[in-house]
Order: structure tokens, then C-alpha cells, then sequence
């Protein structure tokens, strides 16, 4: 298939790469909690529920899907991609210099 090109593109390639981000935060949702919980408790079997291992699945391939199609049929802006790529070493460098007293 051709890439798709004209007024419209732009749109579809922020509501994919919007999709994207979303599919990735709902991922750290359910991942970091079942990571804190299986460092915290070393040595000991943790179990998973249904609900997360759907949670899981669901949202790795809603990611993958918005970033292959976005890859390989809406053409991307570099100057998107370069403000895209700011926003997430701010918030990075948010993450990292939150006070101690914070976090959960």
C-alpha cells in the first residue's frame, strides 16, 4: 500500500502516536505495581490475575498496531517527531526529580 498523504494525514498520524502513548501508559500502569510487588517479595510466587495478563496483552498490541501503521502508511513530520521526543525527556526529567517525600 501507498503512504497516505494530504490534509488528513497529519491527524490520523497524531491520533495514532496519541493512541500509542496511551496504549504505553496504560502498560506502565499495569506493569509497574506487578514489578514493585515481585521486588519487593523475592523468592516468594506471585500470582497474576486474568484481568492484567488481558490488560497486558491487550495494550502491547494496541502499541505495536498504532506504531506499525503509523510507520508504514501515514508519513511522518520530523519536526512532530522531534517535539514528541522533547515532551518525553521532560517528563523523564519530571519523574526523576520528584522529591522523595511524593511517591507513592
Amino acid at each position: 500500500m501507498k503512504s497516505r498523504s494530504g490534509p488528513s494525514a497529519p491527524w490520523i498520524y497524531m491520533g495514532l502516536l496519541a493512541a500509542q502513548t496511551a496504549a504505553a501508559l496504560i502498560l506502565f500502569w499495569i506493569v509497574f505495581p506487578i514489578f514493585h510487588g515481585l521486588v519487593t517479595h523475592l523468592g516468594e510466587r506471585q500470582m497474576l490475575a486474568l484481568s492484567d495478563q488481558v490488560g497486558i496483552v491487550a495494550s502491547a498490541a494496541l502499541l505495536h498496531c498504532c506504531y506499525w501503521t503509523r510507520l508504514k502508511w501515514v508519513p511522518a513530520t520530523l519536526f512532530g517527531l522531534f517535539c514528541y521526543s522533547l515532551d518525553l525527556d521532560r517528563f523523564g526529567k519530571a519523574v526523576e526529580d520528584r522529591p522523595p517525600g511524593r511517591s507513592e
